[in-house]
């Protein structure tokens, strides 16, 4: 009667230790939301991209979302915006570290402004001279 209620004993003990390893863990996930702007306007058609290799493009408001992020630490990259615009970083981290977490990453450009100065030099009896330099 001992031998039985020790082999019963013992496999009760296994039986609970195999059905905790059958348990799933939670999973933690979060969102990672954000924005690219130009000189405060919303620019669309930005790809964004995270480095687990998810990517999207920003919306008419220049907004962006990534749901159901496993919780991690992540580099958030944009490209594909105008070729006339600066960023002064294209990349940031966003950390999803509990369970419904909304981890940001904005970005803020501005545009590259240019110029140039077109003339002539001419003298008013002679006339447009060619091939001359202004410093």
């Amino acid at each position: 009667m001992i031998k039985s209620l020790r082999f019963l004993a013992v496999a009760t003990v296994a039986a609970f230790a195999l059905a905790a390893c059958d348990e799933t863990p939670d999973v933690i996930t979060g969102t990672i939301s954000g924005s690219v702007t130009i000189e405060g306007d919303g620019a669309s058609g930005v790809t964004v991209s995270l480095s687990s290799g998810a990517s999207t493009t920003t919306d008419a408001s220049g907004a962006f979302s990534f749901a159901n992020v496993d919780a991690g630490s992540y580099v958030v990259t944009i490209s594909g915006f105008a070729a006339d615009a600066s960023f002064s970083s294209t990349s940031q981290t966003a950390v999803i570290a509990s369970a419904g977490q909304v981890a940001s990453a904005n970005f803020s450009g501005s545009y590259v402004r240019t110029s140039g100065i077109v003339g002539n030099v001419s003298v008013a009896t002679v006339g447009p001279i060619a091939g001359v330099t202004v410093n």
